[in-house]
Order: C-alpha cells, then structure tokens, then sequence
C-alpha cells in the first residue's frame, strides 16, 4: 500500500486474511483434489515435490516394468479406437494440430527408426499417442538421464491423451497394444517411466500390468547434478548416465512400422476406467 492511500478503503478482513493469488489457490485446489482421490499421503508428497522444485533440480520417477509375455491379450477388434504406429507423414500431419503437443521433429525420430509412435485414432482425430525407443535414449526424454537397455527391452515414453478423451485409461491399453505388435519383433520387456506424484498415471500403468524396478532420483543446485540409479533396473541391463550406452546408427533394430493395428471395443475400454 503507497504512503498516502486512505486506511480506511481496507476492510478488517482485507488486512486479516488477503486473498492468495491465483497460482497458490490453483495449487490449494490441486491438493486438495490429490487428497479426495489418491489420500492424504500423496497430497503430501505433491506438496513436498512442488516445495523441492521451487528450490532445486528436483525429479523422481517411478521405473516401471511390463513383462510382455504376462500382459493380458489387448482386446479384440470390434468399434471404437484404432490402435497402430503412426507414419513420419501421419505425424507431421498431427503435429500440425498445437492441441495434439507433438513436435514435428518427432517425426525424424520415427523415420531414423530408433522411436516409434504408437497412436490413438478416433476415426480421423488422434486421441492420444505413446512413444517407444528401441537401444537407447536422450536425457531429455530419460527423466533427465540418458538411458540404455539391452535388445529385447523398449522404452515407452512420452504418453498423451487429448483432455476429452482422459479418464478412459488410454495409457493402459496402449500398454497392452504395444506389447502385441513388438513381441512379435522379439521385445520381452517394455520400460517406462512415472513421476512420483503423476497418480493417475502410475495407477494406470499398474492396473495395465506394470512393477516397479524402484525410483530415478535426479536433483541438483546450478550445473551441479546428481542422481540415484535403481538397482533392479540395472540389474535387468538398464544403463542410467555416464554408463549408458550412446545411439549407434550401425545397430539393427527390432522395428519396422506396422501396417494397422486393430481396434478396442468399449467394453475394454470401461475394463481400465
């Protein structure tokens, strides 16, 4: 308040309680819609995650696992969703959409063939989409690490579904979707990634058939960074960091873009709600 400005324009409750600004009410609100869904230990833990990266390089994630040979058969074809990898030309297509969040250099990626991108089609529209990585890959798409793993493991990352279109476990099913079409290109193992506090997703990826190898810890002050590997996954062959092994153009890959994949009835869709 300037010099000058008459007191009496504050009301009592104006000086006693001063309205939050937006930002901490859009958190409050968050919060406290984590605590009615997930319980009041995970609103802690997202309040402690949002407290730390306000202070730091802060990131955590669950390193998640899906045996392909324990997974259930994803759903006959039947109406509703179309499940199959996308073309460079489909991705540049959609990436033109800004509502669909893909970059159109993702699309070099699936023309390289070391990444894949596993779409939702609703008719002409994409729904949602999933990427797999094949070797290795870039810290920016490793929860801040480079990663590598050995040949009959995929990574699986950079999951979305268009808001009209969540709360039909999308990322379930395409877990599952995934998991048919690379077992026949000899994948066994399907590697993903879960921030700590996205519990939505983590439920998700659980019910779909998914354990836990433990968590990737990431945090650091400036340039300085460090980092806490999960033992499990480096037991299974997952290099994290310094350790990890480099893309090689050189190396034969398990992938070739498939022609279609089939589509998912409703019922299999309320079967992950």
């Amino acid at each position: 308040m300037h010099e000058g400005h008459a007191a009496s324009h504050l009301t009592v409750p104006d000086i006693i309680a001063p309205r939050p600004p937006s930002s901490l009410n859009a958190a409050i609100v968050q919060l406290d819609r984590v605590r009615r869904q997930f319980g009041s230990r995970a609103s802690l833990a997202s309040l402690c995650d949002r407290v730390a990266k306000r202070l730091m390089h802060f990131q955590v994630d669950h390193v998640l696992c899906f045996d392909v040979d324990r997974l259930p058969e994803p759903p006959p074809a039947d109406t509703g969703l179309e499940f199959r990898f996308l073309t460079p030309d489909e991705i540049r297509t959609f990436a033109a959409d800004p509502a669909n969040q893909l970059d159109q250099s993702m699309a070099d990626r699936a023309a390289a063939r070391y990444d894949q991108c596993l779409g939702v089609l609703a008719g002409d529209r994409l729904a949602g989409y999933g990427w797999c990585a094949f070797d290795s890959i870039e810290p920016e798409h490793g929860g801040g690490v480079a990663m590598s793993w050995p040949r009959h493991v995929a990574y699986m990352y950079n999951g979305f579904t268009r808001p009209e279109f969540r709360g039909r476990r999308l990322n379930g099913l395409r877990v599952l979707w995934a998991a048919k079409e690379l077992a026949a290109r000899g994948i066994q193992k399907l590697v993903a990634l879960v921030e700590w506090t996205n519990w939505a997703s983590l439920r998700s990826s659980l019910d779909a058939g998914g354990t836990s190898l433990g968590r990737l810890v990431t945090f650091g002050i400036g340039r300085r960074r460090w980092s806490y590997f999960p033992k499990a996954a480096q037991e299974m062959g997952i290099q994290f960091g310094p350790h990890a092994r480099p893309r090689s153009h050189d190396q034969e890959l398990p992938v070739a873009a498939s022609e279609e994949l089939a589509v998912a009835p409703a019922e299999a869709l309320a079967r992950f709600s």
